[in-house]
């Protein structure tokens, strides 16, 4: 399986601050999932700035899970 890269996450959306990435294979297990957590900042509703957002995402492809990351950082609620 081709490994996610810190880059590729980072790229997908400028209000992403960090990942922390596990690709299949990084723990020599059986398992085949890719697991990211993505650090990102947003507005409230207030319009108060916040850098703590957070959301971790799972998935057996490496091409839906950055689907899945851009999807859920370009629908977030509040807006940028």
């Amino acid at each position: 399986m081709i490994p996610i890269t810190k880059e590729e996450i980072l790229d997908i959306h400028d209000n992403i601050m960090d990942c922390w990435i596990e690709n299949p294979d990084d723990f020599d297990d059986d398992d085949n999932e890719y697991y990211v957590k993505i650090f990102f900042k947003y507005l409230r509703a207030n319009r108060e700035s916040r850098t703590d957002g957070r959301h971790e995402f799972i998935s057996e492809s490496k091409e839906d899970l950055l689907k899945e990351i851009k999807d859920f950082i370009t629908n977030f609620k509040t807006s940028f």
